[in-house]
């Protein structure tokens, strides 16, 4: 069993039970992680990455759910670069009706439930043991990209909610790669750096998505 997909299988059942601790349904995700075991250094390498992704983030590692915070929902990053700050703010609400297609509203009254998360949980049980045992990766990705793209990274202790579980479980997941792979390498440098951010522009793409559009 490939010791990678073992550890980007446990960060995204890491994120499971962040959903589990907010929903009215939940997964058993101890049996599941029992079928996905770690070596100490594998172990040692999520936890850096956690730490590192939520560093990144500017967000704390520890989350206290209760009722008073349930209903936080994902606010839109566009609202820090507000010119206009007399424009109301925008959210996303995680929407088991699919009526709003993941794009952001005005900021109301509206908050996330255990129902909401309850119905993220039925979504995620359909298909997530079949894609487990296929350690498909592309599959545990694209599923919790569907599932959590519109989720709040945390409910509790920070000022801007901006960032959501899907995000942050993808940066975890980038994070722990590098570590793992580095860690795999021989010959190197203990100074050598572990991480390469890497950017690119496609010059004209704007004029081509506004004339498809």
């Amino acid at each position: 069993m490939n010791e990678y997909n073992n550890i980007v299988i446990n960060i995204v059942l890491q994120s499971i039970e962040q959903i589990n601790k907010r929903a009215s349904e939940h997964i058993d995700i101890d049996s599941l992680s029992n079928k996905f075991q770690l070596k100490k250094e594998c172990k040692n390498i999520i936890k850096s990455s956690k730490s590192l992704s939520y560093s990144i983030d500017n967000y704390s590692e520890e989350e206290t759910v209760n009722q008073d915070n349930l209903g936080t929902v994902l606010e839109s990053i566009f609202n820090v670069f507000r010119y206009n700050k007399e424009q109301k703010e925008k959210i996303y609400k995680i929407d088991p009706s699919h009526k709003l297609l993941k794009m952001p509203i005005e900021k109301e009254e509206l908050k996330n439930n255990k129902e909401d998360y309850g119905y993220i949980i039925l979504e995620l049980e359909k298909n997530l043991e079949y894609i487990l045992e296929n350690e498909d990766l592309n599959s545990i990705m694209n599923l919790i990209e569907r599932t959590m793209s519109t989720v709040p990274c945390k409910v509790s202790g920070e000022h801007i909610y901006d960032i959501s579980l899907y995000d942050n479980t993808k940066l975890m997941v980038a994070l722990a790669g590098c570590n793992y792979y580095f860690s795999k390498e021989e010959n190197l440098e203990n100074n050598k750096e572990k991480y390469i951010l890497v950017s690119a522009d496609i010059s004209g793409i704007q004029n081509f998505i506004y004339t498809i559009a």
